[in-house]
């Protein structure tokens, strides 16, 4: 399938490390949905993917598909948001307290794709509720992350990411 995506880190020049091209289709978990994207985009955190670094204890399993945002259709043909923090299995409530929670193109593949695989909870359907708050949540969370992940205060810079790791 076509996809953009990272082929390995390259934390001094980023860019020298996308590609555009093709991509095997994606394994799709139990409890995950296949969205055919029709919306994406790139945001900050691509950058951090193409330089390689990551909060998380794994580092990024390159070549990585980016894009953390996106919109499209189930394979039922229902129109979805995708939702782009993904907690862990268990974990009920807010992700971002979730001591697992990461995003799209970090531990899996991005939306820059003709497909990706995402949590059932992950893809409201695009009328829902849920879908409509996902665009007013995702800054919110990304305060919140920032503020009780990595204590960033309300006068700092949230360009920091403390605890981040890069690829060596």
């Amino acid at each position: 399938m076509f996809a953009v995506y990272a082929k390995k880190a390259n934390f001094n020049n980023p860019l020298a490390s996308v590609v555009v091209g093709e991509r095997p289709e994606p394994v799709v978990p139990d409890g995950w949905v296949r969205v055919r994207v029709t919306h994406a985009s790139l945001n900050r955190h691509d950058i951090f993917t193409l330089c390689g670094v990551t909060a998380q204890e794994q580092p990024i399993p390159f070549p990585m598909i980016l894009g953390n945002d996106g919109a499209g259709q189930l394979d039922d043909g229902t129109p979805v948001v995708i939702y782009p923090l993904i907690g862990s299995d268990s974990w009920r409530g807010d992700e971002t307290l979730d001591p697992a929670w990461h995003v799209f193109s970090e531990l899996v593949p991005g939306t820059m794709a003709d497909y990706v695989a995402v949590p059932k909870r992950s893809a409201p359907s695009h009328d829902s509720g849920p879908a409509k708050l996902c665009w007013y949540k995702a800054p919110v969370e990304a305060w919140r992350r920032h503020s009780s992940k990595w204590g960033t205060r309300r006068d700092s810079k949230c360009g920091r990411r403390r605890g981040a790791k890069r690829a060596e």
